[in-house]
């Protein structure tokens, strides 16, 4: 009696160190998935948001001062493997910094980034991307690849239906056309835009076309149009406050004047010019509008005096703001006067002068090209780096989680094992050790029930759902005691997240994958300002693949779920909705509508590389929404072995939508049992309804 109760202790202990180990793995892995969440990282993103502040005070007036806070927030992205959206706000503004610095291959690689990350952050911004390119390729004079990015860019806002993209995208072309020289296909393009603008009463977006017309007149020689063109986009900045196309037009116009010769009228507009920029703190655009004031100024023999004085101080302001472009063709432009004035000692220093700044001008683009190339080479071998760690470190996590399980199995059988033999070595205790076989039963029941309830416990409990979703129902049958299907919501105002999934397999493989894609979940959308359901499957699905196929190879098992996803903003009554194979339905004023899913699964498949792309809806007080796994609609009949089928789920769904909803759950689930009656369960099912 004693060695059995002996037995009873050992078999006891030794259940007890295996529900250790996987409760211990259970938290392993949800330590490696949420990843670290230390003081450390939130001074990272208070570090990263001050400096793309300072980037932005600083992009129009210093932009080499710019680059540099924006390449620091850079490194500190990459250090802390930051979201696909900083880094795309990242890379932008380093494309933006490089074009203002005239390193415009460099600019062309950093916006190349940016259409990276915009195909998994936000499809839509590709346009943006594109046309940016496109206008450095015009100032590389490399035509042929500006009207690729701009085509591409025109696809794409004509693919979302963005009517303000595609009219930019004609206005751009129009540009390109002008710059070839192809005048009249420069208009039509022109006029295309116009009429967009016109039917979205856009005023900045014909400002700027009249602004092109104007400069496409002045080189077509029809100066009168070109002036016209010039008034009415300068009544239309007066109205929007527009300074910075204001200025480009006065000087435009005042430009057009003097070649007209017309040159009081001229200097009126480069006075007006000059005025409007001394109230703005911008002293590029200061020490511009001086040197156009002068450079009308000294044509008129009568005024070289107040040609020369504006034109020291250009110098004066080129030297203490470091422009020295500007300074060198002011010192060159000033030599000239003083000697058509006879003032040749003065004429010659200026002339010194100007060769000096030429010089130090040319050595500084060289250092500033090998810098910037520099710079970009390192951050590529940065990001190499990074991701070399990341995914080495998943694949550590890999295999200990591997090894952990090897050893569970190893422990579990030489326990079985060890009680095999002592239930041969003594007939005697046969009776006790039967006992012992049906507790261990008990006890991994249990230890699977518990398990059930932990899953159960990471999903939104009862009463959360009842604040989020005063009106709503669940029905959750899963096939085993630990279902493969899960659904997860999560409120972040104004904004409610909502998923539903089921994942490969029922049962523990099914419920490990429901762990993985919760933690993940919560994971991603913590780290989203926004949510958007594209961004949020395409990054939920690049996670799975690195945890469940880390190597990649063509052998790696399909592991993985497939789930639909609805970002509801209560504000603006808007739904954006995501489906990885897995469609909605929406109840709307009677009717039903399908809002139909990706045929791609939430992993590894053949078309993974493709992006998610969201439908967006607008939902009024009292619609419904029906999120669902596939369980329902497959379940075999009781008679003739026939599935349930969408068609008659549709039809049940619409049948009772008017009714409240824990009546409708009642009459769901009857329906169910009604169809199914002695047939046995053949999937995992769940169903939600939201009474919006």
């Amino acid at each position: 009696m004693s060695k059995t109760l002996f037995l009873k202790k050992s078999h006891r202990s030794q259940c007890a160190f295996i529900n250790k180990v996987f409760i211990g793995m259970v938290v392993f892995f949800a330590s490696c998935l949420h990843g670290k969440h230390t003081n450390d990282g939130i001074s990272v993103s208070d570090s990263i948001q001050t400096l793309m502040q300072v980037y932005h005070r600083h992009i129009n007036s210093f932009p080499d001062s710019a680059f540099n806070s924006a390449e620091k927030a850079l490194r500190l992205s990459l250090r802390r493997h930051d979201d696909p959206t900083t880094m795309y706000d990242i890379f932008f503004a380093l494309g933006i910094a490089c074009e203002k610095l005239e390193q415009y291959d460099l600019a062309i690689a950093y916006f190349s980034k940016v259409i990276e990350y915009s195909k998994n952050v936000a499809p839509s911004q590709l346009a943006t991307a594109h046309d940016c390119i496109g206008k450095i390729a015009i100032r590389l004079k490399k035509y042929n690849m500006a009207m690729e990015h701009f085509h591409k860019a025109m696809e794409i806002c004509i693919y979302h239906n963005d009517l303000e993209g595609q009219a930019l995208s004609y206005r751009l072309i129009g540009f390109e056309y002008q710059c070839e020289r192809k005048f009249e296909e420069a208009e039509a393009y022109y006029r295309r835009s116009m009429q967009l603008y016109e039917q979205l009463d856009c005023a900045e977006g014909k400002a700027n076309v009249y602004h092109d017309l104007g400069e496409l007149y002045v080189e077509l020689g029809e100066c009168d149009r070109a002036l016209e063109f010039f008034h009415i986009s300068e009544q239309y900045c007066r109205d929007l406050d527009n300074s910075d196309l204001f200025l480009n037009v006065i000087y435009h116009t005042g430009k057009l004047m003097q070649d007209l010769r017309k040159h009081d009228k001229a200097c009126r507009d480069f006075f007006k010019k000059l005025n409007n920029t001394r109230t703005r703190q911008n002293p590029l655009a200061l020490t511009e509008a001086y040197y156009s004031f002068e450079h009308c100024l000294h044509t008129i023999t009568d005024k070289a005096d107040s040609a020369i004085y504006y034109l020291g101080l250009v110098v004066e302001m080129a030297d203490q703001f470091d422009l020295d472009e500007i300074k060198y063709r002011a010192l060159t432009e000033r030599a000239g006067i003083k000697a058509r004035l006879f003032r040749y000692a003065e004429a010659t220093t200026d002339y010194e002068l100007a060769i000096n700044v030429s010089e130090q001008l040319n050595r500084k683009k060289q250092e500033k090209a090998g810098l910037f190339t520099q710079r970009f080479m390192q951050y590529e071998a940065d990001v190499l780096l990074e991701q070399q760690n990341e995914r080495e470190h998943i694949v550590r996590v890999y295999i200990a989680a591997l090894v952990c399980l090897v050893l569970l199995v190893v422990a579990i059988v030489i326990i079985i094992y060890q009680k095999y033999r002592r239930n041969n070595r003594s007939c005697t205790l046969l009776a006790g050790e039967h006992v012992i076989i049906k507790n261990q039963h008990r006890e991994i029941t249990e230890s699977i029930c518990a398990a059930s309830l932990l899953q159960k416990a990471v999903m939104p409990p009862k009463e959360y759902m009842d604040d989020v979703f005063p009106e709503h129902f669940i029905l959750n049958m899963p096939y085993d005691t630990i279902s493969g299907d899960f659904y997860w919501v999560i409120k972040k105002e104004p904004y409610t997240v909502v998923a539903v999934a089921d994942c490969t397999g029922h049962g523990v493989p099914g419920g490990v994958i429901s762990m993985l894609g919760i933690s993940s979940l919560n994971k991603i959308v913590s780290e989203m300002e926004i949510p958007y359901s594209d961004a949020i499957l395409n990054r939920l699905r690049e996670m799975i693949i690195l945890l469940l196929n880390s190597y990649g190879t063509e052998s790696s098992i399909r592991n993985g779920m497939d789930m639909s996803l609805v970002v509801i903003n209560t504000l603006t009554h808007k739904i954006d909705f995501t489906g990885a194979q897995n469609s909605i339905y929406w109840i709307h004023r009677g009717e039903l509508i399908e809002k139909k899913a990706k045929r791609m699964s939430i992993g590894v498949d053949e078309r993974q590389h493709r992006p998610f792309v969201s439908q967006r809806f607008v939902y009024t007080k009292g619609d419904l929404i029906y999120m669902f796994s596939d369980g329902y609609v497959d379940q075999f009949d009781h008679t003739n072995q026939e599935k349930f089928k969408k068609k008659r789920f549709k039809d049940l769904l619409l049948s009772i939508s008017a009714k409240p909803m824990q009546k409708q759950l009642s009459i769901i689930e009857k329906t169910h049992f009604d169809w199914r009656g002695s047939t046995k369960q053949t999937d995992d099912i769940l169903v939600l309804g939201i009474k919006l």
